[in-house]
């Protein structure tokens, strides 16, 4: 995007405050995942929220923002998934966030 790096690394925190991103992070290692796709099932679910963060500050160094609604309801999401530490909530939670930018 052109911005220095200071800038994005300011993005990338503050998204990832605003939407309790390491806790969501927490709860997707936590989560447990029986069988034989429960690892790629945690990876995979990690690799979108980190490409849902990189939208979402990338979406805050351009001068934009989600929806406020659909952001309020995308964070309560993944606090009652970071508490629940529960694979379903967890990828519910994932989506919400996702589905921002």
């Amino acid at each position: 995007t052109g911005v220095g790096a200071a800038a994005a690394a300011e993005a990338w925190s503050t998204v990832g405050h605003d939407f309790a991103l390491d806790a969501l992070r927490g709860a997707i290692a936590a989560a447990p995942a029986p069988g034989p796709f429960g690892t790629r099932a945690r990876a995979a679910l990690a690799d979108e929220v980190a490409a849902a963060q990189a939208r979402l500050a990338a979406q805050r160094l351009a001068g934009g923002a989600p929806d406020r609604t659909r952001a309020d309801a995308a964070a309560a999401l993944v606090r009652e998934a970071a508490a629940a530490r529960d694979l379903a909530a967890v990828t519910v939670a994932v989506r919400g966030v996702a589905g921002l930018g």
